[in-house]
């Protein structure tokens, strides 16, 4: 057997409808943007938007580092 970890996102959308005064259109969607956190609606879940990624979990193997050569020692040869 294989170990993996899975990384999960499962979605809502909340909606609803506030009542405010402003004095333009994109004051008041300004206004309730700002706000946002604060209401309440209706929930529905969207599994178009869920998301699963699954990667392989390995030990970890130290890695060979290797450095450019530089033209100046390359020139020498």
């Amino acid at each position: 057997m294989n170990n993996y970890s899975v990384y999960w996102s499962k979605t809502y959308t909340a909606s609803g409808i506030v009542e405010l005064e402003a004095p333009s259109l994109k004051d008041a969607e300004f206004a309730v943007s700002m706000d946002i956190g604060d209401y309440e609606g209706s929930m529905q879940y969207n599994p178009d938007l869920d998301m699963v990624e699954a990667y392989p979990i390995t030990p970890k193997v130290p890695e060979k580092k290797s450095y450019p050569v530089s033209a100046a020692i390359r020139d020498r040869s």
